[in-house]
């Protein structure tokens, strides 16, 4: 019988490999489809077809210089139409060679014997990966959700800090890419005219989008309002601070709602700032997929309380023209007829 050349030039590796005969295209389907499953329960086999097809449409640019076979041999048994064929001309050389009537059947029961074999073996590693996995992913939010050192799991996870620490990275990165898009959606112009909206009904502050703590940290800027400051004030600006501080209030809110789900926030971080960074953006992704699909339980266990606290003001600040004015807009808005709240004057 004569020798093949089992791999073409164009996947031919370094010199100092195995012969190239030697060598082996591998390219497999591990697994159904959901057309091919259709396709299965149509007739027995269908699914091999389709993956011959598939396979011989991704080669097609090797036939026109070597004979290109395609072997699809389905999870359930069935093999397609060009590997029984495959098999039997295969078979009947083997025949002619040695004159033994069952080197056909032979051949393909040693075929199919060893691609059950292989089967299971993939089988056993899936499972072992799928177990790792699950361990992994669970180690993560135990983490995150109870707020636990990598000491303390040293212990319970029967690893060392620093691969406990690895794991919880690598989990947390896995997070964010595969609920990017379903956690945090695409800013869009409709967005966030949405979110004011719903800013507007909650808070009373129109033209908002959302609200930023320690607001007396940051610079007054045409999209950024922060409080008068000073203790001289008159009633329309203390009037305007109260508005502004109960507006930012609902981002305690959420810092608390989060923390109390997630209650790593409840002490410091103790990492890394890539790996700080990489937490903090694991539990708001896969925080806002839980309320997205849950909703917000109510809970007692809330950081902060619903009430008011005395408004603190910073003497020293920096501003500009176009902000300021933009600020005593708000202010003037906030004691006028349309504006104004009836118990606002009660909480200066």
């Amino acid at each position: 019988m004569k020798r093949c050349k089992l791999q073409p030039s164009v996947w031919e590796r370094k010199a100092a490999q195995r012969p190239e005969w030697r060598r082996l295209i591998h390219d497999r389907v591990t697994d159904f489809e959901t057309e091919r499953r259709r396709h299965t329960a149509k007739s027995t086999g269908s699914a091999a077809e389709t993956a011959a097809k598939s396979k011989r449409l991704k080669y097609s640019a090797l036939e026109a210089t070597y004979d290109f076979v395609p072997v699809a041999v389905e999870t359930a048994g069935p093999w397609g139409r060009e590997a029984r064929e495959l098999f039997r001309e295969l078979g009947k050389r083997l025949r002619e060679k040695g004159s033994d009537p069952r080197s056909e059947s032979w051949l393909v029961q040693q075929a199919y014997t060893r691609e059950r074999e292989a089967e299971r073996l993939r089988e056993r590693i899936v499972s072992h990966g799928f177990r790792v996995l699950f361990a992994y992913v669970a180690a993560s939010e135990w983490f995150l959700a109870t707020g636990n050192t990598f000491r303390d799991m040293e212990f319970t996870e029967y690893r060392g800090r620093s691969t406990i620490g690895k794991i919880v990275r690598e989990v947390c990165q896995a997070i964010w890419k595969s609920l990017l898009g379903k956690g945090i959606p695409s800013i869009t112009k409709n967005l966030l005219e949405q979110i004011a909206d719903e800013f507007f009904k909650n808070t009373n502050f129109p033209n908002c989008i959302g609200a930023l703590d320690a607001d007396e940290g940051l610079p007054l800027t045409n999209n950024i309002m922060r409080p008068y400051p000073g203790k001289h004030l008159t009633i329309q600006q203390r009037v305007f601070n109260y508005r502004l501080s109960r507006a930012r209030r609902y981002v305690e809110c959420t810092f608390g709602i989060l923390a109390n789900k997630w209650r790593i926030f409840h002490r410091p971080l103790n990492v890394q700032y890539n790996f700080a960074t990489d937490i903090i953006k694991a539990c708001g992704v896969i925080h806002n997929f839980v309320i997205s699909r849950d909703g917000i339980k109510p809970s007692e266990e809330l950081l902060i309380h619903d009430g008011f606290s005395d408004l603190h003001h910073s003497t020293n600040y920096i501003s500009s023209t176009n902000p300021v004015n933009i600020r005593n807009e708000f202010c003037k808005y906030f004691s006028s007829d349309v504006g104004a709240l009836t118990w606002q004057l009660s909480k200066i």
